[in-house]
């Protein structure tokens, strides 16, 4: 992992192959707690996702001896869209370790998700020791409010479309702060869910999940939108040359029915004056 830098090729979900965008965390010096999973040697912090069989994402406190975790085989190394879901097979964890490793790395890809040793992981880490978002956890907080569908997966991947948008679909570079680790990209939410989900009020808990649902599924629709116009753009530019020709249709027809009733309001205008 320490010699993984970005633009590199990595084997993720589905078989797939994807470059890595960025790093949600780097720190390459320093020293820190991590669970060793036996048979694979996947090393990993315990609020480090990884993908449980029939459990989704889940951080890997929650792992237990006995687990069964998805392991990915490799794809076509050449076709980043190649999509084969036969070469996922189950592996069941019989020992886990805990040790003490230098470096700290949290590579970012597209879909979000990674190979380590061919168990598939997440590229996020989990807040709480729980796959799911709970508000007023804290011990003197007033109220307590779960959250069944905000998976940390989906949260963290959802609040990472700018980042995504700015590093891989523009090309454009980030940075990693040298004291935290974090990139530039990643800091600011993670600092802003970590003082939300200790907030000891429902004023300030739960009134702020209105503008935050909103912001996510601005999010989430922008970034459905950009991967339904790059596969068509792969697999099927006449397809994406139609969607542009409607587009444009749409919004000439927009602009012509609002100078329309401009006109119409202007005669309107003129004849009551007259």
């Amino acid at each position: 992992m320490s010699q993984l830098r970005v633009g590199d090729r990595v084997l993720t979900q589905r078989g797939r192959y994807e470059r890595v965008y960025s790093f949600g965390h780097r720190q390459p010096h320093k020293t820190a707690e991590f669970l060793l999973l036996l048979p694979s040697g996947l090393e990993l912090s315990k609020d480090h996702m990884v993908l449980a069989h029939d459990r989704g994402f889940i951080p890997a406190s929650m792992i237990k001896t006995g687990d069964v975790v998805m392991v990915v085989g490799s794809g076509d190394e050449d076709n980043d869209n190649s999509n084969n879901n036969n070469n996922q097979r189950r592996e069941t964890v019989m020992e886990i370790r805990t040790v003490y490793r230098t470096g700290i790395y949290a590579p970012f890809t597209p879909s979000g998700t990674i190979s380590v040793n061919g168990v598939l992981v997440s590229n996020y880490i989990s807040l709480q020791n729980s796959d799911r978002l709970t508000l007023g956890t804290t011990t003197s907080s007033s109220f307590t409010m779960k959250l069944p569908f905000f998976t940390y997966q989906w949260l963290s991947h959802t609040l990472q479309v700018p980042h995504r948008i700015w590093c891989h679909w523009l090309g454009m570079s980030d940075s990693n702060n040298p004291q935290t680790g974090f990139s530039t990209w990643t800091e600011p939410p993670y600092r802003f869910i970590m003082w939300w989900l200790h907030q000891e009020s429902m004023l300030c808990g739960g009134l702020l999940l209105i503008p935050i649902i909103s912001l996510l599924i601005v999010f989430f629709l922008l970034d459905q939108t950009i991967l339904l116009l790059s596969s068509l753009m792969v697999n099927s530019p006449s397809h994406l040359i139609v969607v542009a020709a409607m587009i444009v249709s749409a919004i000439y027809l927009f602009r012509r029915r609002s100078s329309v009733k401009q006109m119409s309001l202007h005669e309107k205008k003129k004849q009551k004056q007259k």
